[in-house]
């Protein structure tokens, strides 16, 4: 969506100045402005700060870290199941119509899963979060976004099953390795059209077994908002992902390695003329959909239009 990409593109140009790296990426961008290939390049560069930045902040305390995951595996009681945890905080009634649409998916083709819908009425009866990380939330320290990468993290940790973002439409039953996998995260197999250079999604998670990778991601992220007020990336969840990853590289090496541009296909057409025949082939691709409610267009003929006005 232009309304989506232009405010990204925004987001990243002012990091790189903020992180003085400018002057790195100055030639690369002359060459090829803000096109598919210079996002990739000013993406990456972007990346290859941060995750130094991070690496260096956490490495003080990795140690500790290391000896909390130990303790919280051998301890954990996480064994499979087929809850899927889906949060709105105001609850679904006061859902935008593409929420109520993907919820509704999410309960014709996974008849067979427990689908608990969490909102701020239920969700201290699932979660248990360090009284610091709930009343920096109340202060607005924690926004809600980051906040929810904390619920989600702690449910699947303390739970397991699957999380799927209130933003993700189903039009097929997914096949069963996206729920029975020990962990599963779309990946970003290559840094791909939009220049991203993240390595995970987190917008569908599945757990089915105590996991070291989610555990010390939701140490990191503890950690990090124990000593600090104020969030030095937008995706600082993503980057304790990959880190996690990188001291566990045996769990990781288990997760299926499935594209996550596939099931982004559809957010990127949103708001472009609808094709029924384009429409159908999306779907053979990938029973999975991540698209958004934000900045969508009443413009009539629109992917948008055709499946979540109708």
């Amino acid at each position: 969506m232009k309304a989506i990409a232009d405010a990204e593109k925004q987001r990243l140009i002012k990091q790189i100045i903020r992180e003085g790296l400018l002057p790195n990426i100055a030639l690369s961008l002359i060459a090829t402005g803000l096109s598919d290939k210079g996002l990739e390049i000013a993406q990456l560069t972007l990346y290859n700060r941060m995750i130094h930045k991070f690496r260096r902040q956490i490495s003080p305390n990795i140690e500790q870290v290391k000896a909390n995951v130990e303790k919280r595996f051998a301890m954990s009681t996480v064994k499979q199941s087929d809850t899927i945890w889906v949060l709105w905080f105001q609850g679904i009634e006061n859902a935008p119509e593409v929420v109520k649409k993907c919820y509704e998916s999410l309960l014709k083709y996974c008849p067979q899963k427990k689908i608990v819908l969490l909102s701020e009425e239920n969700l201290n009866n699932y979660i248990s979060l360090p009284k610091y990380v709930e009343d920096k939330y109340q202060q607005g320290i924690i926004s809600r976004t980051h906040y929810s990468d904390i619920v989600r993290t702690n449910l699947l940790t303390t739970h397991g099953g699957t999380w799927i973002d209130s933003t993700v439409l189903l039009t097929a039953q997914p096949d069963s390795f996206y729920f029975d996998s020990d962990l599963f995260l779309f990946q970003t197999l290559s840094p791909g059209s939009s220049g991203q250079a993240i390595p995970f999604s987190s917008w569908f998670i599945t757990a089915q077994k105590p996991n070291r990778i989610l555990l010390m991601t939701e140490e990191l992220l503890y950690q990090y908002w124990k000593n600090n007020n104020r969030l030095m990336d937008y995706f600082t969840y993503h980057y304790f992902l990959k880190i996690a990853s990188e001291y566990y590289p045996d769990e990781y090496s288990l997760i299926p390695p499935v594209s996550n541009e596939t099931p982004q296909l559809l957010l990127n057409r949103l708001e472009t003329p609808y094709s029924k025949p384009q429409w159908e082939f999306i779907k053979s691709q990938s029973p999975i959909h991540k698209v958004t409610y934000k900045n969508t267009s009443q413009n009539k003929g629109t992917y948008y239009q055709a499946i979540f006005k109708n």
